[in-house]
């Protein structure tokens, strides 16, 4: 027998709960947040980068937990169970979060903690100071020292327009050995997401939804979807441009360190507070 449609009262009062959960869910979870704010502002990342980066992660932390319920009840596996299911995911994703955090810190703190010196390149000579490792420009209008001068001109019976040598167009680039942290910091904080659950969504409101049918199932789920992303990529922005407009110049240095710091905080705040 089919199930009845939805009546307006009950299905406005499941989207309107969806909704204002999923707005409070987000808003008080920092670990939807924080982690994109600190990772883009670290990596010096245009605000379009950031926020496709958290629209992937937030799809996709949504998305799982839809897929479970909707395969567990459809299944007919108890609520109880599947709240556990998803308790189970929430321990292990702010675990994840700790340690991918932890990690990224270690590393940046290990790479900044170095210094990095400085190239120059005068006229169209590159070199490198010592213990400089980025190759750039002086302004070509500079006056060059002399010996500087005497080395640039050309031997005797050749003319200037001669190059002595091949002049590379760019610094010689070093090995790279191994994946790029950041890179993977980036593809760990989705993965983190995947497996990350949206505690309230199955039994707040998809068991009851799914009683009243698709009719009522789909635009409960859509409300949470499009509020939990909406609410993330609003955040996300209005931290990443507070913290420009406020800036931390002295901090810049350890600007990835306090990214990774950050990322852990996010996965501690989760099994604290259980946000």
């Amino acid at each position: 027998m089919p199930t009845p449609p939805p009546t307006p009262t009950a299905l406005s009062v499941l989207v309107t709960s969806a909704v204002s959960i999923a707005f409070i869910h987000t808003l008080v979870g920092v670990d939807h947040t924080l982690p994109f704010i600190a990772l883009g502002r670290a990596q010096g990342w245009h605000l379009r980068r950031v926020l496709g980066l958290t629209f992937l992660c937030g799809l996709a932390h949504v998305g799982s937990s839809v897929v479970l319920g909707a395969v567990g009840l459809a299944a007919g596996v108890a609520v109880s169970r599947l709240s556990w299911i998803e308790a189970w995911r929430g321990s292990a994703s702010s675990w994840a979060l700790i340690v991918l955090g932890t990690l990224y810190a270690g590393w940046a703190f290990a790479r900044e903690r170095r210094g990095h010196g400085h190239a120059h390149a005068h006229g169209h000579v590159v070199h490198v100071h010592p213990g400089g490792d980025v190759p750039h420009c002086h302004d070509a209008d500079v006056e060059a020292p002399a010996e500087a001068r005497r080395a640039d001109e050309p031997p005797a019976g050749r003319r200037r327009s001669e190059p002595a040598s091949p002049i590379p167009s760019r610094a010689p680039s070093r090995p790279v050995a191994g994946p790029d942290p950041r890179v993977v910091t980036a593809w760990s904080l989705f993965i983190v997401f995947v497996l990350g659950p949206c505690e309230p969504l199955i039994p707040l409101l998809m068991a009851p939804a799914v009683g009243l049918g698709t009719a009522a199932t789909v635009p409960v789920v859509a409300a949470f979807t499009v509020t939990t992303v909406g609410t993330m990529l609003t955040l996300v922005a209005l931290g990443w441009v507070g913290l420009g407009v406020v800036g931390a110049s002295r901090l810049e240095r350890w600007s990835n360190t306090l990214a990774g710091v950050a990322i852990a905080l996010a996965g501690v705040a989760m099994r604290v507070f259980g946000i």
